[in-house]
């Protein structure tokens, strides 16, 4: 599947009132690469009305009713899960990596910089050459959940970071023109379908 805006918009459009087997999702997030850089014991946050953190209401998957919890804040204002994190870094990636490079040429000197996805899917590598992408190093990325009687609104996003004020609070990619949110940004449209991978769909 070629990775651009319009595809990016498709893959949120499918998931949108899609419905998501939220405990197989976290399950797998939670043995994934990601958990090398998220605290995964922690990857789900109970959002308000206004999308921001709950940080009264701490969930931990080690808790016997972790999920009993979880669906209980998705049915009030939603919860965000973890799928995926960005990471600057020093070092090239080995050949066996999955390198995505963008652009053509570049009158940096700095050729050997690369930014690593880590998602519950699989981890990618960009070599940004011509400074399309903005990383934004200090932000989760994932899903917002919310379940409203026997239906769903799922959206895509990210959490936290250098985009909000404490506390933390969701910014969903959908018509969002924000140069680190929105889907200008081809890194997002790449997250967005790493993403999309992670998630794991019920059956009916």
């Amino acid at each position: 599947m070629e990775i651009n805006k319009k595809s990016a918009l498709e893959l949120m459009d499918k998931i949108k009132h899609a419905k998501i087997d939220i405990k197989k999702t976290i399950e797998q997030a939670y043995s994934s690469d990601l958990a090398d850089y998220v605290e995964m014991s922690y990857c789900v946050s109970c959002l308000d009305d206004t999308n921001f953190d709950k940080n009264s209401i701490v969930l931990c998957i080690d808790n016997d009713d972790f999920y009993n919890q979880v669906e209980k804040y998705a049915r009030e204002d939603g919860i965000f899960i973890d799928l995926a994190y960005v990471v600057q870094m020093e070092d090239t990636p080995n050949e066996e990596d999955d390198v995505i490079i963008i652009g053509e040429n570049s009158e940096s000197d700095e050729e050997d910089e690369y930014v690593e996805i880590v998602s519950a899917s699989k981890s990618v590598y960009i070599h940004d050459l011509n400074d399309e992408c903005i990383a934004d190093v200090a932000s989760s990325y994932g899903i917002k959940i919310k379940i409203d009687g026997d239906s769903c609104i799922n959206e895509f996003g990210m959490f936290g970071g250098s985009t909000c004020q404490w506390p933390s609070c969701f910014d969903s990619f959908e018509d969002n023109n924000d140069a680190f949110i929105g889907l200008n940004n081809i890194q997002n449209q790449i997250i967005v379908k790493l993403m999309y991978d992670a998630l794991i769909f019920k059956d009916n």
